[in-house]
């Protein structure tokens, strides 16, 4: 049997919070329905977990009062509120209401989902029916009391792979353990997916967190684009783990997330001798300029009422900033890191939320002397939009990873030249211009007897600006050879040098050639 207040035990929703009714946490829950229409209550069987942002009294807190009335003679197990959406604070008339009729009233914090919590809640009514499916669990806690070495945490990771059917990639430097685990029970050194954790993502979503462990789901192009769960402790000595999910699925099971928090944490007691601990309030601060880059506040009056909860100075107009190591061996007490408190960690990456005022600051020189990569998202003139530089940063610095730019700080415009000429070939007529103005080259090559080919002479040339004399100093030849080359590519190709047609559609030719390579 579920009771309602099972759903505060650490291993299922320890942040919830009881607001009122806590004289009825005895009651049973039978099953999770969400609070969409104010007259719900007529489709209620008893035994309910309702869950819901309060959006439909969100104008008439009064009817949530009636609502409450009606629920508890259909003898419902509790209500869940998701507060900082349309409730920063439930209403004490509301709380009174819930009090006087012994109706659990709980509160949600906003970063969950209710697929999460609908999973988890019916998982454990169906697991109190059959306890066999939590054979496996059992096993893995059995596991956890006879681990003496590596050899035998690889082991019972490679189970846990074969039993969820999921390759694993696990990353922990303190006890050497750098490998694929495929789910066939076999661990690999030289798996296809040990770059997850350096190749960028394409989009990205947050994950529950759960005391010192962070997580992120992540779209990343592996063998084909992919939707990867990472979970991690920052830190020295840090862990990271990546769960590599099907092709057809785009989130985690409430399951799998449970065995990978569990994996997490072996790996961070094997790591170290003392437990690390993180301070509550460093935690909801992260979780909070998180959401708030994340876009997930639709109210400013909330957001200001959350910062000053927390002392935290939030400006009117701002961006957002991403700051990383270009070379992340060194320890995090080595690395640079933001000053401000209005910064948070995503991995290796600093996250930090700044001023307007704040741009002309010199992040060039602060990159240069660190070896980062800065990259700097758009101005937003109000918090509700925050979400927009926060993913043009993130954008950005994918780029500036992409094309291994050197140390500096970089904004959107100064990247995006270099994107369009990366992505030159996928565009349907790439081909053509391709065939047209470089593969004439490659096939004179072939046969050429000249002592430099051509495709070389007309690199360089563009590389030059289309500067003879220059290119004739870096190949080395006499001035009237290179006049000769370049005769050459005109005949090949059938072009002028002079036309400025002629030239853009050889050095397009020649990015879409660079890109292919």
């Amino acid at each position: 049997m579920l009771q309602v207040a099972d759903l505060l035990n650490k291993n299922m929703f320890p942040d919830f919070r009881v607001a009122a009714g806590s004289k009825g946490l005895i009651r049973e829950i039978t099953s999770v329905s969400v609070l969409d229409a104010p007259d719900v209550d007529r489709w209620m069987r008893g035994g309910e977990f309702l869950i819901g942002s309060g959006y439909i009294f969100k104008d008439d807190p009064t009817e949530f009062t009636h609502f409450l009335d009606r629920v508890a003679t259909k003898d419902i197990a509790a209500v869940g509120i998701k507060l900082d959406r349309f409730y920063h604070t439930l209403p004490s008339g509301i709380i009174d209401q819930a009090n006087s009729l012994n109706l659990p009233l709980i509160e949600i914090p906003i970063d969950y989902r209710w697929t999460d919590i609908i999973e988890t809640v019916t998982l454990y009514i169906l697991n109190e029916k059959n306890k066999d499916v939590l054979r496996q669990d059992i096993e893995v806690a059995q596991s956890l009391q006879m681990l003496n070495n590596e050899e035998d945490i690889k082991n019972l990771i490679a189970l846990i792979a074969k039993d969820l059917e999921r390759d694993m990639v696990v990353k922990a430097p303190r006890i050497h353990i750098f490998n694929h685990f495929a789910n066939n029970d076999k661990e690999s050194d030289n798996g296809a997916y040990l770059n997850v954790f350096d190749t960028p993502s394409l989009e990205e979503k947050p994950l529950p967190k759960k005391g010192i462990i962070l997580a992120n789901l992540s779209l990343k192009m592996l063998d084909k684009p992919r939707w990867v769960a990472c979970y991690r402790i920052d830190g020295e000595p840090n862990v990271e783990v990546a769960l590599i999910l099907k092709d057809n699925e785009h989130y985690p099971s409430i399951r799998q997330n449970n065995s990978m928090w569990r994996i997490v944490s072996l790996l961070r007691l094997a790591q170290l001798d003392a437990v690390l601990t993180l301070n509550q309030h460093d935690i909801e601060k992260e979780r909070f300029l998180e959401s708030l880059c994340l876009g997930l506040y639709n109210d400013l009056d909330i957001i200001m009422h959350k910062a000053n909860e927390m002392k935290l100075i939030l400006p009117s107009k701002a961006f957002v900033m991403m700051a990383t190591p270009i070379n992340d061996k060194s320890t995090t007490k080595e690395q640079w890191k933001p000053q401000s408190s209005l910064s948070y960690r995503l991995g290796n990456i600093w996250v930090t939320i700044h001023s307007h005022k704040d741009r002309t600051f010199d992040w060039t020189t602060t990159a240069k002397i660190n070896n980062y990569w800065i990259s700097l998202g758009q101005n937003v003139e109000s918090l509700l939009n925050l979400n927009k530089s926060y993913l043009q940063a993130k954008q950005t610095l994918n780029w500036i990873k992409e094309f291994k730019c050197e140390p500096g700080a970089y904004q959107h415009g100064d990247l995006s030249l270099h994107a369009l000429l990366a992505n030159l070939d996928s565009i349907p007529e790439a081909k053509e211009l391709h065939q047209r103005y470089w593969m004439p080259l490659m096939e004179v090559k072939a046969r050429s007897k000249n002592t430099i080919s051509l495709d070389i002479v007309a690199k360089t040339l563009i590389q030059v600006d289309f500067n003879v004399k220059e290119m004739a100093k870096i190949l080395h030849i006499h001035y009237n050879t290179a006049r000769k080359y370049v005769k050459e590519i005109e005949h090949v190709l059938n072009i002028k040098m002079d036309s400025r047609e002629h030239k853009i559609g050889l050095e397009l030719a020649y990015y879409i050639d660079s890109h292919k390579k």
